[in-house]
């Protein structure tokens, strides 16, 4: 198993992929991560000293990330887009992949994203593996694509699917977006729904040195995981409660009454009295709620709806 690196192994990286034709697509957001000693740190936070354990990655790209995975002793399923890279990978990685076990890898060629969702194919991957091991969860590692980070993160949070924590690395924007408060300029519908769903927290930041590609932006690792404390919402309200956020925070202008009446499909007096039996103010703004209350709100106002629709 050969493990890309900085200095000469960056150059042999190049090598290999301009031998088999390929390059990487800036428009997929493949960067890769070329500090060994960083991969290794990423690893170590996925893992979250599980040992051993099932570590899904998406997005492995030319097998950074995954090499020190698999040193650090897991069993890995990397999703991988790119066929090409996917066959390097199964180059790179020939012994990993015919075994089974700590250390071994099984490789998915697909998006992990389906129509917003964990791609079923991946759920059922999974599935497999935590069958097959006999254990009760996975962990999650990935250098993730920008244009797909938050989209992945929110659905994997809503998924259902049995994962305990893991780490990814993100754009530093978006690591802010999802820790933001209520309030500052960078709370929105990502930041309540991530915040209903799981938790995150910063690890370090990354420079642009440390990838090749250099990206134009700051990145971060950042450690996630389920949310547990049971005031969060659950798998099944994911989806529909992501969606009245993203109204709801569309029209940050309007008042509370106003804006929530629009997005939930409310009466004037509907909303009042949804606002009334939550407690909150309807000339107050979606932004200066905090996740729980937009999540009280959400539900009082899909009663107020339920209610109509069967009277």
């Amino acid at each position: 198993m050969r493990r890309p690196c900085a200095g000469g192994a960056l150059e042999a990286l190049r090598g290999e992929l301009a031998a088999r034709g390929l390059r990487l697509a800036r428009r997929l957001g493949q960067h890769v991560l070329i500090d060994p000693n960083l991969n290794s740190a990423i690893a170590r936070a996925a893992l979250g000293g599980e040992q051993p354990a099932i570590v899904l990655e998406v997005g492995p790209g030319t097998g950074a990330l995954t090499g020190a995975l698999l040193e650090a002793g897991a069993r890995v399923l990397a999703v991988e887009l790119d066929r090409g890279l996917a066959g390097f990978l199964r180059e790179r990685f020939a012994g990993a992949l015919a075994s089974e076990g700590p250390g071994s890898l099984a490789l998915l060629e697909c998006d992990i994203l389906a129509r917003g969702a964990i791609n079923p194919a991946a759920c059922e991957a999974i599935s497999v593996e935590l069958d097959r091991s006999g254990r009760d969860s996975f962990r999650v590692a990935a250098n993730l694509p920008y244009n797909a980070a938050s989209r992945f993160l929110l659905a994997l949070a809503g998924s259902g699917l049995r994962w305990s924590g893991g780490a990814v690395v993100v754009q530093s924007e978006l690591a802010r977006r999802l820790a933001a408060r209520p309030g500052s300029g960078e709370y929105g519908a990502v930041s309540a729904c991530w915040q209903l769903l799981a938790r995150g927290r910063v690890e370090r930041e990354i420079g642009r040195e440390v990838f090749w590609p250099r990206p134009r932006v700051e990145s971060a690792l950042l450690a996630i995981e389920p949310r547990r404390d049971g005031r969060g919402a659950g798998p099944a309200e994911a989806a529909p409660l992501g969606e009245f956020l993203k109204r709801l925070f569309s029209q940050r202008r309007k008042v509370l009454k106003t804006a929530l009446a629009r997005a939930a499909g409310l009466s004037p007096e509907e909303a009042d009295a949804a606002l009334v039996a939550c407690g909150l103010d309807g000339l107050a703004r979606a932004e200066t709620l905090r996740p729980e209350e937009l999540l009280a709100l959400w539900r009082t106002a899909e009663d107020h709806v339920r209610r109509a629709a069967t009277s």
